[in-house]
């Protein structure tokens, strides 16, 4: 089945933009955060199989099945969260700085409301862009960084952790 890259978040609009070039997609990672959405200052880009003709208008549409996805998100001071995730049932992992803390967590806008993100998985903007790069080229995680899987850390959480 072909494979249609799909970018959502790239004006904070929400409109879905099918094979963006990786171009645009970094140029947004280097806008200033008062052009990403306050309520949801993500960026998802999604590699999506179809079963049409044409592209179909909307990611997820006319039988499309999504098969890998990465989510970057924004924090204002921090850099980029990234998630990796393979559909159905396949990796799902998320970048860590190594040097960076496991202890600190950090709350920050996500899907709309405040989430709290481990710290060491903040990641600044020359590594960010090499994330985006990496993955719209092969649909992969970056081989240029260190990913751990999302469970059992959980780096993206609805609640504050409690301390142990």
């Amino acid at each position: 089945m072909p494979l249609t890259l799909w970018c959502n978040g790239l004006s904070g609009s929400g409109d879905w933009v099918p094979d963006p070039p990786v171009e645009a997609v970094v140029a947004y990672l280097r806008a200033d955060y008062s052009e990403w959405g306050w309520a949801d200052p993500m960026v998802e880009l999604g590699w999506y199989e179809w079963r049409g003709v044409s592209v179909p208008p909307v990611a997820g549409m006319s039988g499309d099945e999504l098969v890998r996805q990465l989510l970057a998100i924004r924090n204002p001071d921090r850099g980029f969260y990234f998630e990796y995730r393979e559909r159905p049932d396949g990796r799902w992992l998320a970048a860590i700085d190594p040097a960076g803390s496991r202890d600190e967590c950090v709350p920050n806008i996500s899907h709309g409301e405040e989430a709290y993100f481990l710290a060491a998985y903040f990641l600044p903007l020359a590594a960010s862009e090499r994330v985006v790069a990496d993955f719209m080229t092969t649909q992969e995680p970056s081989p240029a960084l260190e990913w751990m899987p999302f469970q059992p850390l959980w780096p993206r959480r609805s609640e504050r952790p409690r301390r142990k």
